[in-house]
């Protein structure tokens, strides 16, 4: 998770950022995402955060097979929602939200969050909002 906060306004966009790395004969190019909410599985556009890289030392040509790939992706995710994943958090229990990118080509990658740690940024940002008076 990340957040940018314009410090004049206190304004904060919320983003889910992924550096997904992969061994294929080509680029996966994520650009959707899905996550689990209270309410069942939302889909949302996913965004180059970064510029794709190649590890060319695995892939000195581009005549292997395969080569390394890492795709730095995420998406933008607004404050209700992931008060409503922090309101699933249970003192002492495991409670994971699961997301999942989806590429145009190849597999996915799916991964999870603890609940407790959408909490525990959330009171993050708002300690450090409280800082610039917002």
């Amino acid at each position: 998770m990340r957040a940018v906060i314009d410090k004049k306004t206190g304004n904060v966009t919320y983003q889910l950022y992924q550096s997904i790395f992969y061994q294929a004969s080509d680029w996966r190019f994520y650009r959707k995402a899905n996550y689990e909410t209270p309410n069942g599985l939302e889909s949302v556009d996913a965004k180059f955060l970064k510029p794709p890289l190649a590890t060319h030392f695995d892939c000195p040509d581009h005549t292997s097979s395969v080569c390394t790939y890492n795709e730095h992706v995420g998406f933008t995710i607004d404050r209700e929602r992931l008060e409503s994943i922090a309101k699933l958090y249970e003192p002492g229990k495991r409670v994971e939200w699961r997301f999942t990118f989806v590429p145009k080509d190849g597999d996915e990658f799916n991964d999870t969050l603890l609940v407790a740690e959408v909490v525990g940024f959330l009171q993050a940002v708002d300690s450090y909002k409280k800082t610039l008076g917002s």
